[in-house]
Formats: C-alpha cells, structure tokens, sequence
C-alpha cells in the first residue's frame, strides 16, 4: 500500500494530499469547480468498476488521489486482453458521453460548461498511451494477445517514456512562449513519478507473473498448446518472455545442430525459474 494513503474500509483508501487539496479548494472560492472535476473522476472510475463487475474481474480497492479517483484490480496480471481493453475503454467513453448529454442541454451555464470541459480533458489525458493512465492499458493489452503479458509490460513500460517527453516538452514550450501551463507538469510529473516505480518493480513482477502461472492450470480447463524452441544456452527468462496466459507451452532445446535434445513442459520451466531463479539456462534445467 502507497505510504500517503489512509485504509478507510477493505475497499476504500483515501491518499492523505486529498484533504490539503480540498481545504486550499474551498479556501480559495474553487469548491465548485473542485467538486465538479471530482464528479467526472468519479463516473470515470465508475464505468470501470461497472465493467470489471460485468467482465467478472475482480476489484481489489478504490482510493480517493489528489487529483482523481482510482480503482485497482485485484490482478496485476493479464488473463484476459480483451476484457482488460474493455474495462481500460469503458472509463474514457463514459467521459465523452457525458460530456454530449451535458452539451446537449437546452440550457447552458458556467458549470455546466466547465462539466463538459472537465470530462473531455479526462478522456482525453487517460488516452495517452501511457501506463498507468487507460491509454497505457489499452497498449499492454493489445500487445499481449500478440507477445505474451510479460514482454508487452515491458514493451509499454518503455514507450511511456516518449508521451511523458512529450508532455513535459509542451510544458517547457508553454513557459518560454508565456503560455504556461501548470497542469502538464503536474501531468508530466505524476507520469515520471510512476514508470520509475514501473521500472523499479520489474524484477518483482516477473516473479508474480511465474507464480500466477502455476494457477491457471485447473481440473476442468482448457488451454491451447503452444511449441516454442530455443538453443540450450537461452536463458529461461526470455522463454518466460514468450509466454502468455492463455496459452499452454511446451520449449523444444535444441543443440548446436538444431536437433532436439530434450522437451521441457511449462511446469518444468516455471519451476526451475522459482527455484534456480530468472537466469537459469535451458541446459541447466533439469
């Protein structure tokens, strides 16, 4: 759990900058707008959990940020692609439909103005492709059905780096042309902030991806088999690359020649890579 967040309920955790975040808000005559922007916030992550419900994924907690409303899921791995991009899409869509029913109105004010804006700067900041923002999601989702869950967190991990540049680049821009605006280094900031724990937790992620592979097998599952061959001096780890979820994997080792000299199961693999660890060798596998 984040050091800055308060454990309210099981379900429920509110981040402590909350709360000087809302008195500055009401001090300074913003509540209105506070509480409106915390309103879009809040359909957002709602049309998430509504999703997750429907897809039957479970939700672990829900906290109250600074600046947002987040909900977790229980699993940081992907076991379904198609239902991760569903519930990242969800939250973004719900935005700009509520941003057209509020446009739609025969009447118009400044809230409700300030509501329209509000839900399309969401959906539109949650797009960038980015984790841990929808776009991210969306991305990691879409290149694991093709390379496996492990190689595409990687993969995504890596791209953010270019939406973040970006993003800090317009601020920088902003500055030297006297259009500066606060928002995107608070937006470049919170992003940076989160691929260098991203990149830090690598290494522990590998290891949870390797232990939520030894559940997927059950009595009454089907998966499809998947033939992957590699030399005997590939480490598993990048065997570990390979996998993904859904599929089942047998790792033909080949020599020098290329000719088969032994047949590992996934089991055999995940196995050696929990005891001997992620740079076992294929030849040492026993």
């Amino acid at each position: 759990m984040n050091k800055l967040s308060v454990k309210i309920t099981s379900r429920l955790r509110v981040n402590i900058l909350f709360f000087p975040l809302l008195a500055a808000s009401i001090l300074g005559r913003y509540a209105a707008a506070f509480l409106l922007s915390y309103l879009c916030a809040v359909l957002h992550e709602l049309a998430h959990i509504a999703a997750a419900r429907k897809l039957n994924v479970g939700i672990s907690y829900i906290e109250i940020q600074p600046f947002g409303v987040c909900c977790c899921l229980k699993s940081e791995i992907i076991q379904n692609p198609s239902a991760e991009i569903v519930i990242a899409l969800v939250g973004p869509l719900s935005n700009f439909a509520a941003a057209a029913v509020v446009y739609l109105l025969p009447f118009t004010n400044e809230y409700t103005l300030y509501f329209t804006e509000c839900n399309i700067a969401i959906a539109a900041i949650n797009l960038v492709p980015a984790l841990p923002l929808d776009g991210g999601r969306v991305l990691r989702a879409s290149l694991t059905l093709a390379i496996g869950s492990l190689r595409a967190y990687n993969i995504t991990v890596k791209f953010s780096r270019l939406p973040i540049v970006l993003i800090l680049s317009a601020a920088v821009y902003g500055l030297l042309t006297h259009s500066f605006n606060f928002s995107l280094i608070l937006i470049g900031a919170f992003l940076t902030s989160n691929l260098c724990n991203e990149q830090k937790n690598i290494s522990h992620r590998t290891l949870r991806e390797i232990l939520d592979y030894k559940t997927k097998l059950t009595p009454d599952s089907m998966h499809r088999s998947v033939v992957l061959t590699a030399h005997s001096s590939t480490p598993a780890r990048r065997i570990l690359k390979r996998l993904s979820y859904n599929n089942y994997h047998i790792v033909h080792v080949t020599d020098d020649n290329m000719r088969i000299i032994r047949t590992l199961t996934e089991g055999q693999l995940l196995n050696a890579l929990t005891e001997n660890g992620i740079r076992v060798l294929l030849s040492d596998i026993k």
